[in-house]
């Protein structure tokens, strides 16, 4: 996505971070948040109708994931990501899920009255290694999220790629234990103490 050389353009800022990170080599952003269209236009070379339709029609899963990879990319190269890390000799990453009620009805969001009341919602179940966000995906609030931690560590396409995985309790299950030893990687559970405290373990299939 090319950007104009006006240094009095809005997207100046966003083209700085572009020459230094590369994200906007991910795909073409057609809109931003509380943002019109025709702002777009004066700032980019892609014509109106283009941006219209894409943002009518579509916002593909692909090229965000990968804008999300070049600055994951980006981050880990930086002298101050290692020292994020809770131990020096293995790099730890967490998942969990973060509900979201849906704005509008989806095969994915689903009744849950224990976080939604009345409403749908959807859970963004999340990888994240040094506060770096490897990735997402989106499941229903029905679905266990230890279904999909293998997922997600299996198709992280980032730089990043952790040695020691962490969850709480609805992540767990006797595959990802066994899927993860087989991956070498260990997966640890997080359990709750009678005093209050948060103990972590390694546990063994």
């Amino acid at each position: 996505m090319r950007l104009l050389v006006d240094d009095d353009a809005p997207a100046t800022p966003l083209r700085e971070e572009d020459r230094r990170r590369g994200q906007l080599d991910g795909g073409d952003y057609c809109a931003g948040h509380q943002s019109r269209q025709s702002r777009h236009v004066q700032t980019c070379d892609i014509p109106y109708h283009t941006l219209d339709e894409t943002y009518r029609q579509y916002c593909r899963l692909a090229t965000l994931r990968a804008a999300n990879d070049r600055v994951a990319n980006f981050i880990a190269q930086l002298p101050i990501f290692e020292y994020y890390s809770s131990d020096l000799g293995a790099l730890f990453g967490a998942i969990d899920g973060q509900k979201f009620a849906a704005a509008t009805p989806t095969a994915k969001a689903r009744h849950s009255r224990k976080y939604f009341g009345r409403e749908r919602g959807v859970v963004a179940f999340t990888s994240l290694t040094n506060h770096v966000a490897t990735l997402t995906n989106l499941i229903g609030a029905h679905e266990h999220e230890s279904h999909y931690v293998f997922d997600l560590c299996y198709h992280n396409t980032t730089d990043i790629a952790s040695t020691i995985i962490t969850g709480d309790m609805h992540s767990i299950n006797k595959m990802n234990f066994a899927a993860m030893t087989a991956f070498n990687s260990v997966l640890l559970s997080q359990l709750n103490a009678t005093n209050g405290r948060e103990m972590r373990r390694r546990s063994r299939c």
